[in-house]
């Protein structure tokens, strides 16, 4: 969204008008004052104070165009200064809304001001979403020349105090209704506005995957279940049927495997809700990478191209590379319609910047930063859009999204970045934050094309919705539950005991660097704390300690696992090791087969000095 103002002025030749051009940046000055006042159901309505100064005597404006990025304007309206209703028609197309103004009277003459306003409601500058509120609000179109630009915002009471606001420099004052954010800063005019309400956003959701075994062995088959991350947090209701295991991978994808008989056909079914954040959430564990796996080139991130190489050495940062993006790269909703949409690649996008969809935004991000040794990588999921023109999803399927994320080696974190958005948008922030709308299905980092996200695994021959993601109104229910199993290794040699433990989630959430205390009715254990780093919903993890008996080791021995307060209890007898003994034993057959040739050998020794003459008496 965006918005495009535009002039028409007279060459004014008193006493007659001669004829018209187009207006000249140094003819007038334009100063806006806008006011965005949100209702409680997230519809604005928008009043623009425009003025205009002549800085010649020979021109004068007679007809004023503004152009919204958005075809869902209601109520239009314009009025002079004095009350007096402008004349305006109203041009829409699939994505833009253009208010032509026709001015029913010159105002002329050098230092003259010509003041007017522009009225209506606009559904797409801020957007309810269950618990949040998102409010975006354009910058100025790229080439209009804009004096003073204020931008005022009033937002109802109800929806609290912002969680994020970009840019930084404003006022927020409190109002009867609320409160009024006031944006007069420059900077405006570049990026636009956004402001987020709210704590964290819910999704529900219920993804199928079709499995399908073709060959005539067993197989074993696997599919990428959304995962938690830094910025959403996932709690499951089911998945059927279970898998044999899951799995973390190293990019942090949640794997399922399936073990799928000849022939055989399976519909896997998981739902539950995400939780998606605005801030890194606190006990997910940010992990140190290896760099070098997100720096190498892939097919789809053709980091040896020559485009490419040229560009990463004038974009070195991710915000150099997100901005070349945003304000280069134009959009094609026209490929939206055809039949195959494809993925062009990053070389081929950087080749025909206008010809993109977000899966080429994604990619030339990926590889221009790889290009410049800043460790980068893709993100396939859903984002929540009401307005696709706006906000499109174009990874085909079931209507996913692509976005790029890099590593921040200073907060040992993978920050998300829409490109594609902030292009779309008319240069809304997508790079310093996203919002509560992006749900993160799988990730790409060593591999550029996959694991594949929910949506992707379909029939043979069958196209189904497999994707249902909506909103949610009430936060999900954690439920812990845990199975804690017991198993030792008999020494040979010792009474030490080598034990494992192994942890059955049955909870619907994951836990992490989860404490297990392991205390014993006597004797010592090697480790009083056990920290298991990933435990995943309904999967299972197993770790290994040892513990060393004292001297009343006949004794029936009682160990406990206390996992969150709730204890484990096992119940052994050490046996006594039968190394020693074998031991002992095998020395003393050893000694004695020892003794035994020894003495053979010596009476075969006697014989032979005697039968050659050298034995002494």
């Amino acid at each position: 969204m965006k918005f495009r103002l535009g002039l028409i002025a007279s060459l004014l030749i008193l006493p007659w008008l001669f004829g018209t051009k187009a207006i000249a940046a140094e003819e007038f000055t334009t100063d806006i004052i806008a006011n965005y006042r949100i209702g409680p159901t997230g519809i604005a309505s928008v009043s623009q104070e425009i003025h205009l100064t002549n800085l010649t005597a020979q021109t004068y404006v007679t007809q004023y165009a503004l152009e919204v990025g958005s075809n869902r304007l209601s109520n239009i309206g314009a009025y002079l200064d004095d009350g007096t209703l402008i004349p305006f028609d109203v041009k829409e197309t699939a994505a833009t809304t253009a208010i032509v103004l026709t001015f029913p009277k010159p105002v002329v003459g050098k230092g003259q001001v010509l003041s007017f306003s522009i009225d209506y409601q606009n559904r797409d500058v801020a957007t309810k979403l269950g618990k949040v509120l998102e409010i975006s609000i354009p910058r100025v179109a790229k080439g209009e020349s804009v004096g003073k630009y204020q931008v005022t915002v009033e937002i109802p009471a109800l929806f609290g105090q912002p969680k994020i606001v970009s840019p930084a420099v404003y006022t927020s004052e409190a109002i009867d209704s609320g409160i009024r954010l006031v944006f007069s800063d420059n900077q405006i005019k570049n990026t636009g506005i956004a402001a987020l309400f709210g704590d964290h956003q819910i999704f529900g959701f219920r993804l199928t995957y079709h499995l399908f075994n073709p060959t005539v062995s067993k197989a074993l088959t696997q599919i990428a279940l959304p995962p938690d991350t830094a910025f959403q947090k996932v709690a499951y209701e089911k998945i059927e049927p279970k898998p044999q295991k899951i799995e973390v991978d190293p990019d942090g994808n949640w794997i399922a495997t399936y073990q799928l008989e000849p022939k055989e056909k399976l519909s896997v079914l998981a739902s539950g809700s995400v939780l998606i954040y605005l801030e890194p959430i606190v006990g997910v564990p940010n992990k140190p990478i290896n760099a070098a796996d997100y720096l190498t080139k892939q097919a789809y991130w053709q980091t040896d191209d020559e485009r490419v190489k040229e560009l990463s050495k004038k974009l070195t940062t991710p915000e150099a590379i997100y901005n070349y993006l945003v304000n280069e790269f134009s959009y094609n909703y026209s490929r939206l319609e055809e039949k195959d949409v494809g993925r062009l690649g990053a070389a081929e996008a950087l080749k025909n910047p206008a010809n993109v969809l977000c899966s080429e935004f994604t990619d030339a991000f990926v590889a221009l930063a790889r290009a410049a040794g800043i460790p980068a990588r893709e993100v396939n999921g859903f984002s929540y859009s009401e307005n696709p023109k706006l906000k499109p999803l174009s990874l085909v399927k079931d209507i996913l999204h692509a976005w790029p994320e890099y590593y921040d080696n200073d907060r040992k974190l993978w920050v998300p970045v829409d490109p594609t958005w902030g292009n779309t948008t008319g240069g809304v922030d997508y790079f310093h934050h996203l919002d509560f709308s992006h749900l993160v299905l799988s990730i790409h980092g060593r591999f550029s094309d996959r694991p594949a996200p929910a949506g992707f695994y379909k029939a043979p021959g069958v196209e189904s919705k497999d994707l249902e993601i909506f909103l949610a109104a009430e936060d999900p229910e954690y439920r812990e539950e845990f199975s804690l199993d017991f198993s030792s290794k008999r020494s040979w040699w010792n009474l030490r005991q080598r034990l494992t433990i192994t942890l059955d989630n049955r909870s619907n959430v994951a836990f992490y660097d989860l404490p297990v205390v392991v205390s014993s009715s006597q004797g010592t254990v090697s480790q009083s704390i056990i920290t298991l780093p990933t435990v995943l919903p309904y999967g299972q993890t197993k770790a290994d300690f040892s513990y060393q008996p004292s001297a009343n080791w006949r004794d029936k021995i009682r160990l406990t696992a206390t996992i969150h307060g709730k204890p484990f209890v096992y119940e052994f007898n050490i046996q006594e090791p039968v190394g020693f003994f074998v031991l002992i034993a095998g020395g003393i057959s050893l000694v004695g087969i020892f003794i035994l040739s020894t003495k053979k050998a010596r009476r075969l020794l006697v014989s032979v000095l005697k039968r050659i003459g050298f034995v002494r008496r």
